[in-house]
């Protein structure tokens, strides 16, 4: 527990690295979604994976959940890591957090890589779009409804994955969103679906790599192209046979495009 933040932190052996990497999760996970880029890449390069504030044993942020709150108790973990920057990696919400981390903080950032994640909620049409309205009106129901995080894993987790995906995958993204509450779960919904951060990423001044699964329907590739389209110089790859889950469906492919991406920093 770092500055009341739950995190996985694992390095090589001995605890000597060069570099760190704050892995941030996406809504519907914890920092155990992160595990097969925690076994894969930290024989090489410390890796700290946070279960974001609200979700877990992780202190919730003061006053009303939003991506910027959360960004802001990122640079606080780095504070409390007693690192002056690290590279970050963020998934689809954890995404939007590393956005706003790097244009909040950018003295904290060194390196981005977002996976499966977008300029904005929303799309094209962004947060005020009939898209945003429809995703937020679809998964608030089953809450208000006052359905069990089980019952609404088993609904989501499938339409967010490729049509080959192994059950096994699917069943331990399943096990990782059963584990929120109903209402860190609506919190998180209602500050994503705020995010847009379209008319502020063209000053940033980090070097970028955007990767998305070519089979992602949740942000799909377009997304990312929008995303790589407006940070300078940001580099895209896509990633084939994967969903939007593509940390855990594809995670050799994505552990070898970061450790690409970082390892000659």
């Amino acid at each position: 527990m770092i500055k009341g933040i739950d995190v996985l932190d694992e390095g090589p052996p001995g605890g000597r690295s060069p570099q760190t990497v704050l892995f941030l999760h996406g809504l519907g996970s914890t920092a155990e979604g992160w595990r097969a880029q925690l076994d894969g890449l930290s024989p090489m390069m410390r890796c700290v994976a946070w279960t974001m504030p609200g979700y877990g044993r992780s202190r919730p942020v003061r006053g009303e959940l939003s991506i910027a709150a959360l960004a802001d108790a990122a640079a606080g973990l780095i504070e409390g890591l007693e690192l002056p920057r690290v590279a970050v990696v963020g998934h689809s919400m954890g995404g939007f957090v590393a956005q706003e981390l790097a244009l909040r903080h950018p003295d904290r950032v060194e390196r981005l890589v977002l996976v499966s994640t977008a300029p904005a909620f929303g799309g094209e049409d962004g947060p005020e779009g009939l898209a945003a309205a429809e995703f937020l009106a679809a998964r608030m129901e089953p809450v208000n409804e006052g359905r069990r995080m089980q019952y609404i894993a088993r609904q989501v987790v499938p339409t967010m994955v490729a049509p080959d995906c192994p059950l096994t995958v699917q069943e331990a993204a399943m096990k990782l969103m059963a584990t929120l509450t109903p209402a860190s779960y609506r919190a998180a919904l209602e500050a994503v679906v705020r995010f847009d951060a379209r008319d502020r990423l063209g000053g940033l001044a980090v070097p970028t790599l955007c990767v998305t699964g070519r089979l992602d329907t949740a942000t799909p590739p377009a997304d990312a192209e929008r995303l790589a389209g407006v940070i300078p110089e940001a580099r895209l790859e896509l990633v084939d046979g994967a969903g939007h889950l593509l940390p855990m469906e594809r995670p050799d492919d994505l552990n070898r495009l970061i450790r690409s991406f970082l390892v000659w920093m």
